[in-house]
């Protein structure tokens, strides 16, 4: 898995080969990049999204601990999450994996939604470093 950027080194047409028969790879990938006339001619600004779907794919992983499901259905479902996963980081995983990628927050999004929420799970409770034994 890599940066959508990398599209154009490699250039649309042998990225989109490296990306499809790839098994892995299939299940990060966007779902405005699964077909090929779509990937090569996409602009950088729906690569961008592309790249925030393949983060909630990512962090839903780490989160989980289990692979994600292949499309077409989604990765993660919110069902699948324990009642440990705060629900901020599920709808934060969420929104990065919905299907339009104009819905799907940006990086400058991710990163406030992610540091308020840690702010709020550790503002109640005992230090980061006490949680953590240290």
């Amino acid at each position: 898995m890599a940066d959508y950027g990398y599209r154009d080194f490699f250039g649309p047409e042998t990225f989109h080969r490296l990306l499809v028969t790839r098994g892995d790879t299939l299940a990060y990938t966007a779902p405005e990049l699964r077909s090929h006339a779509t990937a090569a001619s996409l602009p950088m600004r729906v690569l961008v999204k592309a790249d925030i779907y393949s983060f909630g794919v990512v962090v839903g992983l780490c989160t989980l601990l289990q692979a994600p499901r292949l499309p077409p259905s989604q990765p993660y479902l919110p069902g699948d999450f324990p009642a440990t996963v705060p629900g901020w980081m599920i709808q934060s995983i969420m929104r990065c994996l919905d299907p339009s990628p104009d819905k799907r927050p940006t990086a400058a999004d991710m990163k406030m939604l992610l540091l308020k929420g840690i702010v709020h799970t550790y503002s109640n409770s005992r230090t980061v470093l006490d949680e953590l034994g240290t």
